[in-house]
């Protein structure tokens, strides 16, 4: 148990979100005094890792980074002795806090196609060089046309106030819009402390909830009082994470509100007492948003990005994976006809051409760009070119094998060998600790 494990070991890790809230964003705490580390990036998360023939083991590490190479910050939960990389505590976490009077400039190779006068340029994403790091920040920002729709559709809504929670583009381009619509941005890429101040932009890890600077007073009051949050988050990110500190804004609202208004219902908020929230992720994270978030819901909207190698519409034959989730009312959001969407009267939400209602469903089925086929033999509708196989019973690729699909569906949860339920069902996760 002294040293780290073989990879092949390794069976799988979660995050320990219930003991992660007291710690990470103060839920349930009366004190604030909760044993737990932090590292540059704030409050670091306590993780849980899952081993073939031993007992499953805790341990702390950073919230922002996938890769102990990006922050070296790391701590097994059953460890006594405190690590090298772990002398941090709230005073010594406060005294590292990034300042925004640091008076450092952008060196040539973080920047491209560089302004006369960088400072004063209203755009610095058309010239920033986007950070690459994809288990750290990596960046893509939105394309030219998605933007324009994304803040189009925004201000048919009426919002005012919008929080941009790592949408540096959208940010800039509301920002040209004039008055109409107030914005700031929380990003963790502190080289947009160029262009923007302390009122316009803070350093923030969406995955902790934490601001890098110690006068952001005013950053916390913008979110209590904002009426719209767009969140386009690294895609590796910890969902979990993310979810908590949405949940703690939308409580910073609801705590605005009632001060504001004395308990009465307000508008701002929707039926589920939520700061109307449009969050940006590939469709193949919808069970997952739908877990943590379940008032969010995924629409067909695909969303474009100009610098991702395959994220775009002209890169793939469906367009890009990525796509609009909210828990704004779906009869709200319209999407641009002109690009194949159109109304569902029955499902009560825009959908794209290529998704076809179903009458056996009752539903517009397809969320990856293609249209869905009903089988009558599954009672739902598949993926077009599925086929039904009697011996797996249900439908699969024509050339499948059906022992190695049983041998994927007999695994179930490797903790407690039970084949009803899998690893992040399994009833012991509650009483490991």
């Amino acid at each position: 148990m002294s040293g780290p494990p073989g990879a092949n070991d390794i069976r799988g890790v979660d995050v320990c979100i219930d003991e992660c809230k007291k710690w990470v964003w103060n839920i349930g705490s009366d004190n604030g005094e909760v044993d737990g580390y932090s590292c540059e990036h704030g409050p670091m998360l306590l993780f849980q890792r899952f081993f073939k023939e031993r007992s499953p083991r805790k341990f702390w590490a950073c919230a922002a980074c996938r890769s102990r190479k990006d922050c070296a910050a790391f701590h097994w939960a059953d460890n006594k002795k405190m690590s090298r990389f772990l002398e941090f505590d709230r005073s010594l976490q406060e005294s590292n806090r990034w300042s925004t009077q640091a008076g450092w400039m952008l060196s040539r190779y973080e920047i491209h196609n560089p302004p006369k006068r960088c400072k004063k340029s209203h755009r610095p994403t058309e010239f920033l060089k986007p950070k690459e790091n994809e288990k750290l920040n990596a960046q893509y920002f939105f394309s030219s046309h998605t933007t324009a729709t994304v803040c189009n559709m925004i201000q048919s809504l009426g919002f005012k106030r919008v929080l941009c929670l790592g949408t540096p583009r959208l940010f800039e381009e509301l920002k040209q819009r004039g008055d109409a619509i107030d914005c700031m941005l929380f990003d963790i890429d502190n080289r947009f402390h160029q262009f923007y101040g302390p009122h316009e932009f803070q350093p923030f890890n969406m995955f902790n909830g934490y601001f890098f600077n110690e006068n952001h007073l005013a950053a916390r009051q913008f979110a209590a009082e904002c009426d719209l949050i767009l969140v386009d988050p690294p895609f590796g990110g910890v969902l979990e994470a993310l979810a908590q500190t949405l949940q703690m804004l939308w409580k910073w609202k609801e705590i605005d509100l009632l001060e504001k208004n004395r308990g009465q219902t307000n508008p701002a908020l929707n039926p589920a007492g939520e700061i109307a929230t449009m969050l940006f992720l590939p469709y193949f994270f919808k069970n997952k948003i739908s877990n943590v978030l379940p008032t969010v819901a995924m629409s067909d909207y695909c969303i474009d990005y100009e610098n991702h190698r395959t994220y775009t519409a002209s890169k793939k034959k469906r367009g890009s994976p990525v796509r609009l989730y909210s828990n704004i009312n779906p009869t709200k959001l319209a999407f641009p006809r002109n690009e194949g969407y159109s109304f569902c009267h029955t499902c009560q939400r825009y959908v794209h051409q290529s998704n076809k209602h179903c009458k056996f469903c009752k539903t517009c089925p397809s969320i990856d760009g293609q249209t869905w086929i009903h089988c009558f033999k599954c009672g739902k509708c598949v993926k077009p070119g599925r086929v039904h196989c009697i011996k797996c019973n249900h439908c699969q690729p024509p050339n499948h094998s059906c022992e190695e699909n049983r041998k994927r569906r007999s695994l179930g949860c490797h903790i407690c060998h039970s084949l009803d339920h899998k690893r992040t069902a399994c009833p012991s996760l509650s009483s490991s600790s």
